[in-house]
């Protein structure tokens, strides 16, 4: 399998226009894929990224919009058309210092589900996905709401339990955790596609969520982690980049933590 060449079709990522999308973005070009859909809120931003990106052989598309809208999905399945999903990122997200509850439940745990379900069935053969996690679903949460967050949502999604959650930290927390879950929850009928898909967990990387290096939480993050600093983004891209070639081939249904242990050395495995 390790001789396996990459599956054929689109290489999607969201949250393509800056930090973490932009730079796994920079590095499946790097890595040979060379059809691209690119998406993001801000199309300036994205369109920026592209053409950065931009050489002979690559062929890159973008699409700006609000990944928690039906608008965003149906421009997404008509700029696919007929062309298999090779490879995927759901990057799209935001902090907890940046939306409310309930806006950043959907964003982050509502709109990986949506582009989870639409991806899926359009899968390539040999195709997988990623969706991105953080390292704080590993950090403690009341029990009975990790439990509701581990589950599918029901059909109005995470604004069914918005209310029970106090406040956007834990937000956060429970939206990573619930992707972490999706994931998991997804191999089996990914792999009725021949597809995979992981989520991957990031610690401190170096983009605007990190920007305060001296606030009381990444300070301690730093202090308690095997690896002293903050990560660069092209790190969590390599990564990235690996789970999404056939080199990753028998990873599935998995969370990938690269987060220079910072959980391990804050003792919440």
């Amino acid at each position: 399998m390790l001789g396996k060449q990459k599956a054929e079709g689109v290489a999607v990522v969201t949250g393509a226009g800056r930090g973490i999308g932009a730079a796994c973005a920079r590095a499946l070009v790097e890595d040979g894929w060379t059809d691209l859909l690119l998406c993001d809120i801000n199309g300036d931003a994205v369109k920026e990224v592209a053409q950065q990106l931009h050489n002979s052989g690559v062929r890159i598309e973008t699409i700006a919009g609000d990944v928690t809208t039906t608008q965003f999905t149906d421009e997404l399945v008509a700029t696919l058309g007929d062309r298999p999903v090779a490879a995927a990122l759901h990057a799209a997200g935001v902090a907890p210092a940046t939306a409310e509850t309930a806006r950043l439940l959907e964003i982050n745990l509502d709109s990986t589900i949506s582009f989870v379900e639409t991806i899926k069935p359009r899968m390539a053969d040999g195709g997988a996905a990623v969706v991105i996690a953080s390292n704080t679903s590993y950090f403690p949460a009341p029990p009975e709401l990790l439990e509701i967050f581990e589950q599918p949502m029901p059909p109005e999604g995470s604004a069914a339990f918005a209310d029970q959650v106090s406040d956007s930290f834990l937000a956060y927390l429970l939206s990573k955790r619930g992707v972490r879950a999706l994931a998991k929850r997804e191999a089996v009928s990914f792999g009725k596609k021949g597809a995979r898909i992981v989520s991957v967990s990031p610690g401190l990387i170096d983009t605007v969520m990190t920007a305060d290096r001296e606030s009381d939480t990444i300070r301690m993050m730093i202090e308690g982690a095997a690896i002293k600093r903050v990560a660069d983004t092209a790190e969590l891209a390599a990564v990235v980049a690996f789970l999404l070639s056939p080199k990753a081939s028998f990873m599935t249904g998995c969370d990938v933590l690269v987060d220079g242990g910072e959980v391990a050395g804050l003792g919440y495995f």
